[in-house]
């Protein structure tokens, strides 16, 4: 073999490691996660009712026939929370910050009673079912003199636990950089329409003022002293 062809070999293999070495660089290169947002809760909106916050005593179901309520999150565009993009299950495709959100409704009991999936920052949640039942009650049959019942006939709601969770586009839990799960949690009393504020009159209501002592009677009059006998004749 001469020693152009000898050269050229060597050059050719050169340029092929070269080449090689550039492209497992490329490949074994993994990018780091994505940081994913922080879900925080900035508001309720009934539908058509008085919008209220987490730290308030009740919120009203939605005037529609779902009595929806929306949940507004923090930091989030129409469909995007902070960098992340959300999109329906296995629809991310390439997007590595991608994923939806997963609504659960839990009553007292620990029960879940609503799941909502939602590629929207803002959630709907159809909360008028968790007002079946016994929970529609009237709470004012205690009312008496004392003042205490309150607006008779009025609901007394139900207290639910409302858990809000980022997941991927498989459906598993993100994990924070701390190693928590990505979510937020509260509970709140949901009310009927007009609840809200029928409750609060209620609950400023004093009880009735005790009676006026009875007066006490004045002492008897001391009676005359009796006359004296007149002198004999």
């Amino acid at each position: 073999m001469t020693s152009t062809n000898i050269t050229c070999l060597l050059g050719a293999t050169l340029v092929s490691t070269l080449l090689f070495g550039a492209c497992k660089k490329d490949d074994d290169h993994v990018e780091p996660p994505p940081v994913p947002p922080t879900l925080s809760v900035i508001e309720l909106r009934p539908v058509a009712g008085p919008a209220a916050t987490i730290d308030e005593a009740c919120v009203e179901v939605g005037r529609d026939a779902e009595g929806t309520v929306l949940v507004v999150l923090d930091d989030s565009g129409t469909t995007s929370l902070g960098d992340w993009i959300l999109r329906p299950v296995r629809a991310c495709g390439s997007e590595a910050a991608c994923g939806f959100l997963r609504a659960v409704v839990s009553n007292d009991d620990d029960a879940e009673v609503i799941q909502v999936l939602s590629v929207t920052a803002t959630i709907p949640l159809p909360l008028a079912q968790v007002l079946d039942g016994p929970s529609r009650e009237g709470a004012g049959g205690a009312g008496g003199a004392s003042g205490a019942g309150g607006a008779g006939g009025a609901s007394a709601g139900t207290t639910v636990t409302v858990t809000i969770t980022l997941r991927d586009n498989d459906g598993f839990l993100i994990y924070d950089p701390a190693g928590a799960p990505v979510e937020a949690s509260f509970s709140t009393r949901v009310m009927p329409t007009d609840g809200c504020r029928a409750a609060a009159p209620a609950a400023s209501e004093g009880t009735a003022g005790t009676a006026g002592a009875t007066g006490t009677a004045g002492a008897a009059g001391t009676a005359g002293a009796a006359g004296t006998a007149g002198a004999a004749s």
